[in-house]
């Protein structure tokens, strides 16, 4: 059974974890996170309570996407390892569109973090240099590691857990991160089998076109996503045994962090409840063959629908 957080979770560390010491009548500020990902640039504008790092209430909550990992995969057989003029000028616009909306409520800080693609893109330091020049925010790269804890540690303040029995899952564009607390402290399973990574992945291997060329693999057959799930398979066989170990002694039950489990999986299993499971995961991705983009609801983030679930499938 995987459990959800909302998505606060991602950007409620950037809140919490970049705190100063301040006197009791500076604690409540107004923040707004970003939370530039490989697939969408997310943004919360929060009421946060800097002495006991809490926060009061989510004002507002927003995300614009811009698919910098499939750009930078667009790039690799033309001989470049960076960014494109284009993605960087929709980059730069979508947060300078997002800052713009957080303004209505006069934030005292902004905050933002960038990950996976900015992990490996080799403009990227330069890139995110323009970005505070043109927008005034300043976006800082933080390691996988450090992607992982940050998640974790929200995780466990968001659900008033004991660390030492929650398991996060953290699945973005570009990375994913699997991570649990024991005695001998702080472990984490680190990967780059992601929402757009897999997609991709599946578009070359198992619908056999080039993923330059064609953008979405919908629609999929029953037979299709059979073969995409073994490749979420093999991902899930690089798992640790140590973190295999936890997860079966906490009885299956895992936190998922982001977007992809709470406005992607969770949204088409049952969006009633805060959880899910592998049964009730595995009925929807069969529910979902045969539909194109358009069925499945348009939109940017209709293209990796059906992968995105069949990926949760493969690993949990």
């Amino acid at each position: 059974m995987t459990k959800h957080v909302k998505h606060l979770i991602a950007v409620f560390a950037i809140f919490s974890l970049m705190s100063f010491t301040l006197s009791a009548a500076d604690c409540e500020k107004i923040r707004a996170a970003f939370d530039v990902g490989s697939g969408a640039t997310k943004m919360k504008v929060a009421s946060v309570n800097t002495c006991t790092n809490e926060i009061n209430k989510i004002l507002l909550d927003t995300k614009e996407a811009v698919a910098y990992s499939d750009d930078l995969a667009a790039g690799i057989p033309l001989g470049r390892l960076g960014f494109s003029t284009k993605i960087m000028e929709k980059g730069i616009a979508a947060i300078q569109r997002l800052k713009d909306k957080a303004a209505a409520y006069s934030p005292d800080e902004y905050r933002a973090v960038a990950t996976a693609a900015f992990r490996q893109a080799d403009n990227a330091k330069s890139y995110l240099s323009n970005v505070y020049e043109d927008t005034g925010v300043s976006v800082h790269i933080i390691s996988q590691d450090s992607e992982a804890q940050l998640g974790f540690i929200s995780a466990v303040y968001t659900l008033r857990a004991d660390p030492k029995h929650l398991i996060s899952w953290d699945i973005g564009g570009g990375s994913m991160q699997i991570s649990m607390q024991a005695d001998d402290g702080f472990h984490t399973d680190l990967g780059t089998m992601a929402s757009s990574t897999f997609k991709n992945k599946v578009l070359q291997e198992v619908v056999k076109v080039d993923p330059l060329m064609v953008s979405t693999p919908n629609p999929m057959s029953l037979e299709q996503i059979e073969a995409a799930r073994k490749l979420a398979q093999i991902a899930a066989a690089k798992v640790s045994r140590v973190m295999r170990a936890k997860i079966k002694a906490e009885q299956g039950n895992v936190v998922g962090i982001g977007s992809l489990h709470t406005q992607g999986v969770q949204a088409r299993v049952n969006s009633l409840v805060q959880y899910y499971t592998r049964d009730e995961l595995e009925a929807a991705v069969q529910k979902l063959a045969g539909k194109n983009d358009a069925e499945l609801g348009g939109g940017p983030y209709a293209a990796s629908a059906v992968t995105d679930l069949i990926l949760v499938l493969g690993i949990s």
